[in-house]
């Protein structure tokens, strides 16, 4: 009796095998890959959701390294199984001029699983624009457009960049400010004026910080300036009086009541009134 013996086949042969087999599997894992990227990339558009804090979160500030700042928070939620690169970068527009320069959040990157990542935006305010004559935005809302282009990857192999426009209205922190000179009285060469201030803060953030007021008359100060601290909250309204002192040949009727918001070590004039 004959016993046949199947011949082994050689390594490289096998080792042909081995790689055919893999080539195939890593074939179907990438195939397996893209399929749950785009299945995933439409669940992360059909849950984004983009949210603001409803109070707080907002800030307006000065330091002498930035100028002036509106900072503020939005949370971008990644509902895909893969993370999200974003990076934004914003213009603004008045029908005046620019209001910003170009703004970038920088790479931000948002982890996937339905968790909110936040993500800060800071838009720096020229002074200049702040307190234009043609349209003062500290007492003006005013309409605002601009775009915003997105750029980033997604799951780190779909790269997407596009941009949308954006219009909205800038919100005056002293919407409707309002200086009303009160009755003068008089005593020994000195007469005070009581004056009565009252705004609306339209803005997204708080207004906090000092108005300061002054009488001028004929380009000289008429007294030491008076100083109200302020600490109003978005949407609210604010009612302050202060009284004024100064030579009664200075406190005449004609001469100008000047407030302005004191932020830092800067002074924003305000739109002054004249003493009936």
């Amino acid at each position: 009796m004959m016993v046949e013996y199947r011949r082994r086949r050689p390594p490289l042969y096998r080792l042909a095998r081995y790689l055919r087999w893999s080539a195939v599997l890593a074939a179907v894992l990438v195939v397996v890959f893209l399929i749950s990227t785009a299945i995933s990339a439409v669940d992360f558009a059909s849950g984004l959701h983009v949210s603001t804090p409803k109070s707080g979160g907002y800030n307006f500030n000065y330091t002498e390294a930035t100028g002036f700042t509106a900072s503020f928070e939005a949370n971008i939620t990644n509902a895909g199984l893969y993370p999200l690169v974003l990076d934004l970068t914003t213009v603004a527009n008045t029908p005046q001029g620019p209001l910003v320069p170009r703004t970038t959040t920088g790479v931000v990157t948002l982890t996937p699983g339905g968790r909110s990542t936040p993500i800060g935006f800071t838009i720096r305010i020229p002074e200049s624009t702040l307190v234009s004559t043609e349209d003062n935005l500290l007492v003006n809302n005013t309409p605002v457009s601009g775009d915003v282009w997105f750029n980033g990857s997604y799951a780190y192999i779909y790269q997407f960049g596009f941009s949308v426009a954006a219009n909205g209205t800038w919100g005056a922190p002293f919407e409707n400010l309002s200086v009303v000179p009160g009755t003068p009285t008089s005593a020994d060469g000195q007469t005070t004026i009581p004056v009565s201030l009252n705004y609306t803060n339209n803005a997204v953030f708080e207004v906090s910080g000092n108005l300061t007021v002054q009488v001028i008359d004929d380009g000289s100060n008429c007294g030491p300036l008076a100083t109200l601290p302020v600490d109003t909250p978005s949407g609210h309204g604010f009612l302050g009086v202060v009284n004024l002192t100064g030579p009664s040949s200075c406190m005449v009727p004609g001469a100008t009541v000047s407030p302005a918001f004191l932020i830092g070590p800067v002074s924003l004039p305000l739109p002054s009134v004249r003493i009936p």
